[in-house]
């Protein structure tokens, strides 16, 4: 039996992204000060002469080095959130919750799900996705176990999972109030996730309404390639 896969989960976490700002923003000043004091004896003049080129590449080049540390910063400091496939299964672990584990070779629900992130409010993690981008679910379920995962994808990368793997689109405009005064109050102040209309519930699109819950409650956000190798084990169990 060869050794599971660990993928780590919900790596855009709230400390990584506090010290990647920390970084940011003293890295601009280290680089700043250094340039300031460097370009005039390099290329003469005075130093008042390179304020605004200093601050230019000051940016730039603290933009570079972020880029850096950012992947470095994720696997030094994981969320805990974890997901691990193996040659028969998949399991995940929680920082502040029992795990799950479901033996793929055994009878099991998958269900696949996606929508297309815009007109509507978002919420936490959602408002860095960028407008247009996709979200996409995989609610895996055996008996009383159950593992949601998910991943934010461009629209160009989305073609290939949706394509292979058949995906269900539904449509966010049928729980969230979408009108141009509920997006002013909702931009002004976050509300809280709008609650799941009965008859939605009992619709042929039910089932993945309900997945859409769990994933706020319960889902692990994976990058989109760790998503792909996900979907792709679980498609071979099938």
């Amino acid at each position: 039996m060869t050794m599971p896969t660990k993928i780590y989960g919900n790596q855009e976490h709230s400390g990584v992204g506090l010290i990647i700002l920390l970084t940011m923003v003293v890295t601009v000043v280290i680089f700043y000060i250094v340039l300031f004091r460097t370009l005039p004896s390099i290329f003469g003049g005075t130093s008042g002469d390179y304020v605004l080129i200093a601050a230019f590449l000051a940016l730039f080049l603290a933009v570079g080095f972020v880029a850096l540390v950012d992947p470095l910063l994720k696997r030094a400091w994981p969320s805990g959130y974890a997901v691990f496939l193996n040659d028969s299964a998949v399991a995940c672990e929680r920082p502040k919750a029992d795990g799950s584990a479901i033996n793929l070779n055994q009878d099991h629900t998958a269900l696949f799900w996606m929508f297309k992130m815009t007109g509507y409010p978002r919420f936490g993690r959602e408002r860095q996705i960028r407008k247009g981008d996709f979200c996409l679910g995989v609610e895996i379920q055996q008996d009383e176990e159950r593992m949601v995962v998910y991943a934010y994808v461009s629209p160009t990368k989305v073609g290939r999972t949706v394509q292979t793997t058949g995906f269900t689109e539904i449509n966010m405009d049928k729980i969230y109030d979408t009108s141009i005064g509920s997006r002013v109050r909702s931009w002004r102040m976050p509300g809280k996730r709008p609650e799941i209309p009965a008859s939605l519930i009992v619709s042929d699109e039910g089932k993945y309404w309900l997945a859409e819950r769990h994933r706020w409650e319960e889902g692990i956000e994976l990058t989109p390639k760790d998503f792909q190798a996900f979907v792709d084990h679980v498609k071979q169990k099938q």
